[in-house]
């Protein structure tokens, strides 16, 4: 039977992985524009609304969704059952001349013993510069509001969620609105605006996660995902500091390919592994394709996207095996956990 990813045995370890999962991601400054980035698309017209920030057309309303190409970004993104390409999200608002990311973030305190980390998440909203925002991530889109979005609102939905001090949702419950998580709070703040509820999407069936998530308390069966709130939105622009544009392609076609091989019957372990002190990582034979992927991209730059994912899914049935997924459906029975 063709291996659909490696299998790695022995005894599954209580992810205590929503530690560096939910924890905020830091990093230095760096300058901007398009000399110092390897990726600066700008795509957006200017009008009487916007302010030019480094030659990108910013206003109140917009939305920014983000990407690092971590394994705690990887861990978030096999919770649910679709694959998307960004695990974050935030709303832009103009104050004084500069544009503001206003997002709900959340991060772990020490914890000891083995109460489930969710009871350990702290954090809420914050706001910071979209420069310092650029930074800190490694793949960053910006996308406008549906023209039916009043900007005002959504700008001062953001203000008052900063100022009423909302703490962050570590549980992911829509139910509660007196705590948020990313995108729940960017759809909040869409709302306010007058834009249309935005789609959930399931976790996945996969049963080695639902271990982990019943140990985490985590009982929401659906999430709001960042790419439902910018379906068939305008993208403004798309940024990456050490990635070209076919390199980001490259890794999301990874991160699509790494999710359709997830299959219910799947071990998280045989993605990500976990320590103590080290936190998540790739195991080795996902991390080397990874590595691959990215390094061949270099030379990419004229492919189309179609040939991008074609090219990362031959390196896939190459390092990690052929993957048949009328087998998949074929099978039967559990995993051993």
């Amino acid at each position: 039977m063709a291996r659909l990813l490696p299998a790695r045995p022995g005894r599954s370890r209580r992810p205590a992985i929503l530690l560096v999962a939910l924890a905020s991601l830091l990093g230095g400054c760096a300058t901007l524009g398009p000399a110092h980035f390897r990726t600066w698309q700008v795509e957006g017209t200017a009008d009487d609304a916007t302010v030019l920030f480094q030659g990108i057309p910013v206003r109140t309303g917009q939305i920014v969704v983000s990407e690092q190409g971590s394994p705690n970004s990887l861990f978030l993104s096999l919770l649910v059952a679709e694959k998307h390409r960004y695990v974050h999200t935030g709303i832009l608002v103009i104050e004084e001349g500069r544009p503001m990311v206003y997002e709900a973030n959340g991060h772990m305190q020490a914890s000891f013993g083995s109460r489930p980390l969710t009871r350990s998440v702290v954090g809420g909203m914050r706001r910071l510069e979209l420069g310092t925002f650029l930074t800190r991530n490694r793949f960053i889109a910006l996308y406008d509001p549906p023209p039916v979005a009043d900007r005002q609102r959504i700008g001062q939905f953001a203000r008052d969620s900063l100022a009423a001090g909302l703490p962050f949702d570590a549980y992911f419950d829509r139910s509660d609105p007196s705590k948020v998580y990313c995108s729940e709070f960017t759809a909040l703040a869409l709302a306010a605006g007058g834009v249309a509820p935005a789609r959930t999407s399931p976790l996945t069936p996969n049963a080695s996660v639902a271990v982990i998530l019943d140990w985490l308390e985590i009982t929401t069966p659906d999430i709001i995902p960042p790419e439902a709130l910018i379906e068939n939105a305008n993208r403004v622009g798309l940024f990456s500091r050490d990635d070209t544009p076919a390199q980001m392609e490259a890794y999301f076609a990874v991160k699509a390919e790494l999710h359709r091989r997830f299959t219910p019957d799947q071990k998280l372990g045989n993605v990500l592994r976990f320590s103590s002190l080290r936190g998540f990582r790739f195991q080795p034979e996902v991390e080397s394709f990874m590595t691959a992927a990215h390094v061949a991209a270099a030379d990419w730059d004229t492919l189309s996207a179609t040939a991008i994912d074609q090219r990362v899914r031959a390196l896939a049935a190459e390092q990690l095996g052929l993957f048949d997924p009328g087998q998949v459906a074929q099978r039967t029975g559990g995993p051993a956990l």
